[in-house]
């Protein structure tokens, strides 16, 4: 999937409210809008008359931006790369619309997953946010406690970046939107709303690209969603939809198992940046293995080097950069640029030293495979040809190679050069 898993989709539907209201024109149908067919749950063809698709879309916007709690059972699926499905419970409570006031506040959230084949999610995997952070991993009963390593669950950023699909595109700058008529999507009256990407936004749609997003009538909020480009897509469909029923914290809580383990994320210290690697040995207690390969035009010696001491062992990171040029790349209005952006690429080397494996929290969009480093089992997720993340345990120490512009085959060339 090529769309970044980042923000909610009712923060974003506020954002796009504005873009709706600037834009200020009716939606125009085109000849394919009606091509997705929504299979599933929904049932009905719809009118296929286009109609006042834009209106509809800021009823939802509106609805999202009232919304102080919810409540829902979401069914997700992906198809391509990463492909698998998950279901989960989730519970939010808190200001999930921005304000005059300021930016979103982080909601109170549990996210609990009932069912999973994705292969970086477990069933039994719980996300809790809030005032009351934590992340349980049930493959090695592990509960991180507190601080921002538990914030970013994957359960949390799967639950956003599903739904920020919906926000991209309800934005008028974005697709064109036509009225495909009313469905009934398991027990709720829908409007259908289809879309095509307008040209010009291929780094945000893949070839081939088109959706639907079905619109409760009660609530307007978005109860499923079907998105499809080339090579891959994603549908999900909201159960057990509660809006501004109030979330009482019973239902923010969990209580891990007995037999987990617990590691108090808020007694890691903050990442201290070091001179080389000699200090980083000595800060820490450990030495980062020799790294004898590195793309050709990566420097030999680390850009940067930074450690940090958690409760349950001590970590290094090493970054091998290089500055490139690129494109400014942005789905958003006003901010088409064609001048070059400075950047980044290169390969980021992590090592922690403990008896417990911190969870590696690896992407779901990825592809998932078991590999083989010096003998040992590791895991290689895979991104697309640009982007890979492999873990791995050598001599005691777990280590994450990271790649942000090279792809899998330098990756593990990488990992099996430590020494």
């Amino acid at each position: 999937m090529k769309m970044k898993r980042s923000f909610t989709y009712l923060i974003l539907l506020a954002l796009f409210a504005g873009i709706l209201a600037a834009c200020g024109e009716e939606s125009t149908p085109t000849a394919n809008s009606g091509s997705n067919t929504g299979t599933g749950t929904s049932t009905g063809t719809g009118t296929g008359t286009g109609g006042n698709a834009t209106a509809v879309i800021r009823d939802a916007v509106g609805a999202a931006a009232a919304v102080k709690d919810y409540q829902s059972t979401i069914d997700l699926t992906y198809t391509g790369t990463g492909a698998g499905t998950i279901t989960m419970d989730v519970a939010l409570k808190g200001n999930l619309a921005a304000t005059d006031e300021g930016p979103v506040v982080l909601p109170q959230f549990k996210g609990s997953v009932t069912r999973s084949t994705l292969p970086t999610i477990a069933t039994g995997t719980v996300a809790v946010l809030g005032k009351n952070t934590l992340l349980y991993d049930p493959t090695n009963k592990l509960v991180l406690k507190g601080g921002a390593s538990a914030a970013s669950s994957e359960v949390y950023n799967l639950f956003l970046g599903s739904q920020s699909k919906a926000a991209t595109l309800f934005s008028s700058d974005l697709a064109t939107s036509s009225l495909a008529g009313d469905e009934k999507v398991g027990s709720y009256n829908t409007s259908r709303v289809n879309f095509v990407p307008k040209e010009g936004v291929a780094s945000t749609f893949g070839k081939g690209a088109k959706g639907s997003v079905w619109l409760d009538k009660e609530s307007k909020l978005p109860v499923q969603l079907d998105y499809s480009e080339e090579g891959g897509g994603q549908k999900w469909t909201v159960t057990n939809l509660q809006v501004n029923k109030g979330v009482d914290d019973a239902k923010l809580a969990f209580t891990p198992p007995a037999d987990a383990k617990v590691v108090d994320a808020s007694q890691f210290g903050q990442t201290k940046q070091v001179a080389n690697l000699d200090e980083a040995k000595a800060a820490v207690g450990f030495g980062l293995a020799v790294v004898s390969y590195l793309p050709a035009d990566l420097p030999r010696n680390p850009t940067s080097v930074g450690v940090q001491t958690t409760p349950a062992g001590n970590i290094i990171t090493a970054n091998y950069t290089v500055k490139v040029t690129a494109p400014i790349v942005t789905p958003f209005p006003n901010a088409k640029g064609k001048d070059a952006a400075t950047s980044e690429k290169g390969i980021s080397i992590r090592a922690l030293k403990s008896t417990v494996n911190l969870p590696s929290n690896l992407p779901s969009g990825a592809a998932i495979s078991e590999v083989t480093v010096g003998g040992q089992k590791g895991t290689l997720a895979v991104l697309n040809n640009a982007t890979a993340i492999l873990t791995f345990t050598k001599d005691g120490v777990f280590y994450t190679i990271s790649s942000s512009g090279y792809g899998k085959d330098e990756v593990t060339k990488v990992a099996g050069g430590l020494q």
